[in-house]
């Protein structure tokens, strides 16, 4: 006789292992297979069909729930469930609540693997909490909140990286945790103002801050406290700051950034911009940086206008002093600054006629014309029929 056909096996929890050294212990794949078979034979207590979250464990889960929760089990026990719980996470999923705690103690505790940085065990628990946001976020108590807060704090705290590879994976990790669990995280100041601070102008290492304060404020997150551990005067300097480090990616991410703050006081605090620390550190900054290196005032000058358009203004007459003499892209930044507060200059159409506008207008750059065009729309109203076939000749 041949053989029995070998038990289905849900298409969900096929997949392949990574042969780390935990999933290379000889009991990993008979247990795998256990955690199969009790699913597809249905052993496990089933949950109505428009239930997702469980009320209980089932007997065996609660047995390894606690040895994990028990101080004195040795760490490769520890470390072993985890990868366990990793590898199947969709059957842990509906019992997500009861795992928040353990597995973020672990991570954070001295069993969490060894070594600094984030290394894969704990990448691969945090992901795994991640994928359960819909079914529990660590809001229901205190310590909950406490422990989601600390984790952060680490990921923050280890996310620098020289590999530009591993830096944009350890962004993507803290930019998840921040999306999924907003609601219940308290930000480390601390850590971001540290990552903001470095006085080498030279090095990228102030990239990770700017990026991190940026995840942050895309979350409506309000990055400093009055009660919190760095005055806002501090922060606003170490940000500010970055405007002149020497590195593009630096200072073109600080503008940004700065223009994402500017715009987080306005709508999010309901402070008066333009009368706060930040908006006057940012206006001595950008009138020192225009004298000297104006293709760089441009770049952050733009990047801060995209949120905060207000902050042209105090440079409509710098812009429009220098606009024949730059070119290209730079000359296209310096009409869209313009554009964006053209209901605001007096005498636009006089300025941008001595500044050889016509000229402009002709120019074959896509991005240049829309914004000329732009300006033209905005003068409409306040021009002549002379003046406007001027600007646009009938033929």
């Amino acid at each position: 006789p041949f053989p029995a056909a070998p038990a289905p096996v849900h298409p969900l929890l096929r997949c392949l292992l990574e042969m780390d050294e935990v999933n290379r212990h000889e009991c990993m794949n008979s247990l795998l297979s256990l955690l199969d078979h009790m699913h597809v034979k249905k052993i496990n207590p089933p949950l109505a069909e428009d239930v997702k979250i469980a009320s209980e464990m089932p007997s065996w889960m609660s047995a390894i729930h606690q040895r994990v929760c028990d101080p004195t089990t040795p760490t490769n026990i520890c470390l072993f469930i985890a990868k366990l719980i990793i590898n199947r996470s969709q059957l842990f999923e509906p019992y997500a609540r009861f795992w928040l705690c353990p597995l973020m103690e672990l991570v954070l505790g001295s069993r969490n693997g060894g070594g600094g940085g984030l290394h894969n065990m704990t990448i691969d628990t945090v992901v795994t909490l991640l994928s359960w946001a819909n079914t529990a976020i660590p809001n229901e108590s205190f310590t909950e909140r406490t422990l989601a807060s600390r984790l952060l704090e680490l990921l923050m705290h280890h996310v620098n990286h020289s590999n530009r590879s591993v830096l944009r994976n350890n962004l993507a990790i803290v930019k998840t945790t921040v999306e999924c669990w907003k609601e219940c995280l308290t930000v480390p100041t601390e850590v971001v103002y540290n990552l903001l601070s470095n006085i080498d102008k030279d090095r990228l290492d102030n990239r990770a801050g700017v990026q991190l304060l940026g995840i942050l404020l895309a979350n409506q997150l309000t990055p400093v406290t009055p009660a919190g551990p760095v005055a806002q005067s501090s922060f606003d300097t170490a940000l500010v700051d970055n405007i002149g480090v020497t590195r593009r990616e630096v200072f073109a991410g600080a503008g940004a950034v700065v223009g994402m703050y500017l715009q987080h006081l306005q709508d999010i605090e309901k402070v008066n911009v333009l009368e706060s620390g930040l908006f006057k550190l940012v206006a001595r900054k950008l009138q020192t940086v225009q004298q000297s290196q104006f293709d760089r005032f441009v770049i952050v000058l733009h990047h801060i206008h995209e949120r905060f358009p207000a902050i042209v203004d105090g440079f409509i007459q710098q812009i429009l002093y220098r606009l024949p003499q730059v070119h290209g892209d730079f000359k296209t930044k310096c009409m869209e600054m313009l554009l964006a507060r053209a209901d605001l200059i007096p005498d636009l159409y006089v300025e941008l006629m001595s500044k050889h506008f016509t000229a402009i207008l002709q120019h074959r750059d896509d991005k240049a014309q829309l914004a000329c065009l732009g300006l033209v729309q905005a003068m409409l109203k306040s021009l002549s029929l002379d003046e406007i076939e001027t600007l646009i000749p009938c033929t």
